[in-house]
């Protein structure tokens, strides 16, 4: 189970083994000894779980604990203290505190409090990041016929009722998501609400309880009556992206509900009518998990009652020119970047290359190169070629080597030499210092510096850690 948890705890033994007992649970961990530290990490990162001590040398826990509330309401805070009592225990929970617990605590039942409070948090956030959550505006971006083709008939479909189900298809950083947005806004229930929710982010018992609500009591955990996202889309939109990864017993309920049009919050009796419409989309070859038993063949026919096919991006190769200039002048903008456009080598390179990521792998190198943009005006293939193909790369570098030894001059395509020296750079450096670079730029925020690298945020953390044993990590203030 992924999640991000904070440690606040002045006493740095104890630290170090919750640590280590966290991340051995797969649980990401940061700790901090002070609440001004604290009161940084909070305004840098999103924390499902927060461990806070309630001694600390610079505060007080429970004063620390509205104020880490109101700044992050979606953050389960769980208190901790070595001078338990019961008054203290009825001020946490007063305040807002998930549990308490007293130190030394049992290894087992810390544990267990930590894996409920991050389930309570998932549960929690998801409502209320899909509530409150905004999202920047972003269209679908295209001129070639398949794009024009797609979106006739994207519109087409919108201005079916709510009872029709959509079943979009493509590969991963396709765009699944825009369109299902883009059914909603042309739809006649626009001014309804949209939600989404991935169904591969979450299990089996969680996806349920998302989708459906639960009542007080229904199972371990269930401490009050909540609205699944099939009650609060309304007479809106409900976006089930990675529908493939819903497990079959989920697949049966989900049917069920699409059939009747109805259906019931674990742990009720009572029907409720179902009046969202249903958009579902899928990177997966649905027809082949069909025949592997992984995916249900009725539910399969009643999702596709209307189906769209968004083409890859290698596909459409007219329109590559369009997103590179879009992006270009969106992240120049952004981030307040003089990039006035491509060099001829680097634009045929990036025209003719096959985007195993789609749209999403072409928008984030753009987002990266103006990030981390140096110098000059415009964007070369020496910029790209590291990051896109860095097997071609390396055969340049080799390439490079061998007439800098025989002391020949380098070709103006190659890396060219300062005062007849050559300088090979490994794509380990490169990599460094570009996560260097990302990382300054989001102040130290690995979550963010890890979206936007495409990294995992434990791979990250794990780069970070190396450069800074090497005394290469900056001091961000």
């Amino acid at each position: 189970m992924s999640a991000s948890i904070l440690v606040i705890e002045d006493d740095l033994v104890l630290a170090k083994a919750i640590e280590e007992v966290l991340q051995s649970e797969g649980y990401s961990v940061r700790f901090v000894p002070t609440g001004e530290e604290a009161r940084k990490a909070f305004a840098a990162e999103i924390f499902e779980v927060v461990l806070l001590d309630v001694n600390l040398p610079d505060a007080n826990g429970l004063d620390l604990l509205p104020e880490f509330q109101q700044a992050r309401p979606g953050s389960i805070i769980v208190m901790m203290t070595a001078d338990a009592d019961v008054r203290t225990a009825v001020q946490s929970m007063r305040r807002g505190a998930y549990d308490f617990v007293e130190k030394p605590f049992r290894l087992d039942r810390f544990c267990t409090t930590v894996r409920k409070a991050v389930e309570h948090a998932s549960g929690r956030e998801t409502v209320r990041r899909m509530v409150q959550r905004t999202v920047e505006a972003e269209e679908f971006i295209g001129c070639s016929a398949a794009v024009k083709h797609l979106l006739r008939e994207t519109d087409q479909f919108a201005r079916a009722g709510n009872g029709t189900t959509v079943l979009i298809q493509g590969e991963t950083g396709t765009g699944k998501e825009l369109i299902a947005k883009r059914i909603h806004a042309n739809g006649p229930n626009a001014h309804a609400p949209l939600f989404d929710q991935n169904c591969a982010t979450l299990n089996a018992s969680l996806l349920e309880s998302h989708l459906f609500g639960h009542c007080r009591g229904a199972f371990t955990g269930a401490q009050s009556d909540q609205r699944g996202l099939l009650s609060l889309a309304q007479d809106g939109t409900l976006f089930l992206d990675e529908i493939g990864e819903m497990s079959l017993a989920l697949q049966a309920k989900l049917l069920r509900v699409l059939e009747t049009r109805r259906f019931k919050r674990l742990g009720d009796h009572r029907e409720e009518r179902l009046e969202a419409r249903i958009v579902v989309a899928t990177n997966r070859d649905l027809k082949a998990m069909i025949e592997e038993g992984k995916f249900r063949k009725d539910l399969y026919y009643r999702l596709a009652v209307v189906p769209i096919e968004i083409p890859p991006l290698r596909a459409r190769r007219d329109d590559i020119p369009l997103l590179l200039e879009h992006y270009r002048v969106r992240f120049s903008t952004k981030f307040n970047r003089d990039i006035r456009g491509f060099t001829p080598d680097a634009f045929d390179f990036l025209c003719s290359y096959d985007w195993p990521g789609n749209v999403r792998e072409l928008r984030n190198l753009l987002e990266r190169l103006a990030i981390s943009w140096s110098s000059g005006n415009h964007i070369d293939i020496h910029k790209v070629r590291p990051i896109l193909d860095p097997d071609g790369c390396s055969a340049d570098w080799k390439q490079a080597g061998e007439a800098a030894r025989v002391g020949s001059s380098l070709s103006p395509d190659g890396f060219g030499r300062v005062e007849d020296e050559v300088r090979l750079v490994s794509m380990r450096e490169i990599k460094e210092e570009h996560l260097l670079a990302v990382y300054r730029y989001t102040q130290g925020n690995k979550t963010e510096t890890a979206r936007i690298l495409g990294m995992t945020r434990q791979t990250v953390g794990k780069m970070l850690a190396t450069l800074d044993r090497a005394g290469r990590l900056p001091v961000l203030i």
